[in-house]
Parts: structure tokens; sequence; C-alpha cells
């Protein structure tokens, strides 16, 4: 497993700097969305060597920062890919957003708010996080139902005022 997730991380940081090397115009969303790619990947791959739970849960932090990130990269980059024109005060709102989610994911290991309880468990000579979730845990699934209703929105306002 973990020779897996250090190939994805491989083939993700590859992407990326191809990215950076062939296209002239870059999106800065986009950069971020390869970015977190390669955050998540980074948090997993360390997960997976983790020999503590201490820092499988650190490792797990920086795993759900990518998340959050990507979320709001994918978003913006619809937003942008549609033709909308949006203020600076969006991304920066998402941003706040974000951070507040995240700040709840830092609680774990700490308070039993975001898990109630964690262990580690070893599958296939892979760390695991075995998580019992606390009542934070929503808001997470929130963030991501949320988002994904933007997008939804974004894309189909796109097709009916007929700007892609």
């Amino acid at each position: 497993m973990t020779i897996a997730y250090g190939l994805m991380l491989l083939i993700s940081i590859v992407l990326l700097i191809v990215y950076c090397l062939v296209i002239k115009k870059k999106e800065k969303w986009l950069i971020v969305f390869y970015v977190s790619i390669c955050i998540i990947q980074i948090g997993y791959l360390l997960l997976s060597i983790s020999n503590t739970v201490e820092l499988a849960l650190l490792f797990n932090k920086i795993a759900y920062l990518g998340h959050i990130t990507l979320l709001m990269s994918m978003f913006l980059n619809i937003v942008s890919v549609c033709g909308f024109k949006y203020k600076k005060i969006l991304p920066i709102t998402l941003i706040i957003a974000g951070g507040i989610v995240f700040m709840m994911v830092c609680t774990s290991g700490y308070l039993p708010w975001y898990y109630k309880d964690v262990s580690l468990e070893y599958v296939d000579g892979a760390s695991k996080l075995v998580k019992i979730y606390g009542p934070l845990h929503v808001v997470y699934l929130i963030y991501i139902l949320f988002y994904f209703c933007l997008m939804i929105f974004t894309i189909t306002r796109s097709i009916i005022t007929k700007k892609v």
C-alpha cells in the first residue's frame, strides 16, 4: 500500500511540474488544485508509514488540509471555466470557511469533538487510522456537500445562461 501511495505522490508531482513547465498561461486555481493533490498524497504516504497514533493523526491532518484546498480550487476552477466573474471576497470567504473546518479537524487527538477515539492498525504492512467519529465530523461532510452543490449550481447556471 505504501508503494502505491509513493507512486501516486510521484505521479502528482510530475503532473504539477509538467503543468508549470508546459502551459504558458497558468490558471492560479489549477496550480492550487495540483498542489492540493500533492499535499493529500504526502499526507497519505506519511500516514501509511506512521508508527504512532500521534504521528498518524498529524499526517491525517496534512491530508485533510489538502482535501479542504482541493474542494475550494475545484469550485473556483469551475467558476472560471464557466465564464463567471467573482469578487475577491469569494476566495477569502472560502479560505476562512476552510480554515474553520481545518481547525475542527485539528482538535483530533486532543479533544473528542472530531474523533471520539483513534487507534492505529496495520493492514498489509501499512498503518491505518481506526476512527470513531465525534459530533463535529458531520461538519466536514456538510462542507463537502456544500461544495458539490455549489459546483452543480454553477455548472447548471452556466448551461442555462449559455455561458459555456
